[in-house]
């Protein structure tokens, strides 16, 4: 038995459906990451002691650049290495951002909206110049994609604190009589998130990232393979050439959004004031000169696509009879 439909019936359906799927082939996508970190401190141990005054370990205390870059439907990037407190200068797109629009110490973030913008800050607060002083740094990168009508739509942010030093172990370090090492501690509140719209449509072109990354590594000059490398995880491990004894929570860490209604954070609430803490040291130094790196890093990436074309031919086919329908009634 075969079933009849009205035709203004069929038409108004298929002019739903077609709305209907063409509101839901797209995706609302934000994305934030943003890192905080205080109180960090390196120690030169000589025989197990602290000291900064034996000619066994010289520390030459870091330099350091902040960088800070975006993309939205295009590029844009900043960068400062100059000056004993780096600030690279905010960069954003389809908003306008102060340099270190902060709250409390925290980026103020935008949110997910309707519009388009991206924005990306870094900026090393404080340096280790002495031992009374401590290193302190924040960078926070946030895009989203939200308007109606782009063919593609993509944001790219990164942001990076990189502090740099010379460390030279003594004749005498590693003789089997002294013993020469670099202990370490900081603390640090991240934060990710990412999201899709609820009522976006499944896609594999609409998706939300964000992510972290944070490591220090010291590596003797003339060698090509670090002496120790530490990329805290929030579990035993994620080192090489030396011991953890603090490992808060994981500082290299990822968030996905990729089907509808995806909300995934990480290291939240934000803007908590709570700071995981987090402390390592090396092995025993072999005499030598050795570069130590510390970097803290963000990214953030988004996408949004337009409506599937079986849709935009969907609502083009109901269109077209609803039109039909009135020609009809008029003649």
């Amino acid at each position: 038995m075969k079933t009849k439909f009205k035709p203004l019936i069929l038409a108004t359906s298929l002019v739903a459906l077609g709305l209907g799927a063409a509101a839901n082939a797209h995706a609302a996508a934000y994305a934030v990451s943003t890192h905080n970190l205080q109180a960090g401190f390196i120690n030169p141990l000589v025989n197990g002691s602290t000291n900064f005054t034996s000619p066994l370990l010289t520390v030459n205390f870091p330099s350091a650049t902040s960088t800070a870059s975006y993309s939205l439907n295009g590029s844009g990037t900043n960068s400062s290495d100059t000056g004993p407190l780096p600030d690279a200068v905010a960069q954003s797109g389809g908003i306008v951002r102060a340099n270190e629009d902060v709250t409390g110490g925290y980026y103020n973030l935008v949110g997910a909206s309707g519009s388009n913008y991206a924005w990306g800050d870094a900026i090393v607060l404080s340096e280790q110049t002495s031992p009374t002083t401590t290193i302190s740094a924040r960078s926070g990168v946030e895009a989203n994609i939200g308007s109606i009508g782009y063919g593609q739509a993509s944001a790219d942010n990164s942001s990076s604190a990189l502090f740099t030093m010379s460390v030279t172990a003594g004749g005498s370090c590693g003789d089997g009589t002294n013993t020469c090492a670099l202990g370490f501690y900081f603390e640090a509140d991240p934060f990710l998130r990412a999201l899709l719209d609820p009522l976006a449509l499944a896609n594999p072109a609409s998706f939300a990232k964000a992510s972290i990354d944070f490591s220090i590594t010291l590596t003797k000059v003339g060698d090509l393979v670090p002496t120790f490398a530490w990329a805290p995880d929030g579990l035993a491990g994620g080192i090489f050439g030396g011991t953890e004894t603090l490992d808060g929570e994981s500082l290299n860490v990822s968030a996905t959004a990729l089907s509808p209604g995806d909300d995934v954070t990480a290291s939240s609430p934000y803007a908590s004031g709570v700071f995981s803490k987090f402390a390592a040291q090396t092995g025993n130094l072999s005499s030598g000169q050795y570069n130590l790196t510390i970097r803290a890093g963000n990214r953030v990436e988004v996408q949004r696509t337009v409506p599937e074309p079986g849709s935009l031919a969907l609502l083009g086919l109901g269109m077209a009879g609803l039109a039909a329908l009135r020609r009809r009634k008029a003649a």
